[in-house]
């Protein structure tokens, strides 16, 4: 399955979308609709660490940008007279980079392929699929059918109902907009765990 390219950002100087949601849980294709650039971290649905991450940039706006600030690995010759920047996207090289994040994210990646996009796309649908049956119509504020891992529940107070849930050892997060909590379903999670979240939300029925 393929993820469609929703909405795009122009305080940029060029378009660009955040693509954190879907890397690592479905395929994403070449942008489409405008987008010159898409970013997204390492650490959420790739399961990599903190630290590192993705930039696709189109290669025509690419040639239109030029780097904020100049370091030795972005220049032809660090010690020349004249400052001449690398082609493509080595211009933007700054200093040393982060070699464990970027090193623990090509681990995550790997295991992102032997698994396969389809396989962990399918995992997710099935889990939030689950989570949704045990939740009341009117307290659901996530569609019906399937979207992603994120599913949205509507709770009288939110705060609290993470702290109850903590104590619990479940991880949700509050939504201020809206007003409610948000459960994020991946593949590694179980049938078990969806079972005892929905069992531990029945009281804010």
């Amino acid at each position: 399955a393929s993820c469609a390219w929703v909405g795009t950002s122009r305080a940029w100087r060029v378009p660009r979308v955040d693509g954190s949601q879907w890397h690592g849980r479905c395929a994403v294709d070449e942008p489409e609709g405008g987008a010159d650039a898409v970013a997204a971290a390492g650490h959420k649905w790739t399961l990599g660490p903190w630290g590192a991450g993705f930039l696709y940039v189109d290669r025509d706006a690419a040639a239109d940008l030029e780097p904020r600030a100049v370091g030795y690995r972005g220049v032809e010759d660090p010690t020349g007279d004249e400052i001449e920047f690398k082609p493509a996207a080595g211009r933007f090289e700054i200093g040393t980079t982060t070699a464990a994040a970027h090193v623990g994210l090509v681990e995550a990646l790997d295991a992102v392929d032997a698994v396969g996009l389809d396989a962990i796309e399918s995992r997710i649908e099935s889990l939030t699929d689950r989570l949704k049956d045990g939740v009341p119509e009117d307290r659901l504020r996530s569609p019906r059918e399937y979207e992603s891992g994120l599913v949205t529940i509507d709770v009288d107070d939110p705060e609290a109902t993470v702290e109850r849930l903590g104590e619990r050892d479940i991880v949700v997060r509050s939504l201020p907009h809206p007003n409610g909590i948000r459960a994020s379903v991946h593949a590694v999670s179980t049938e078990a765990e969806i079972d005892r979240l929905v069992e531990a939300l029945e009281p804010e029925w």
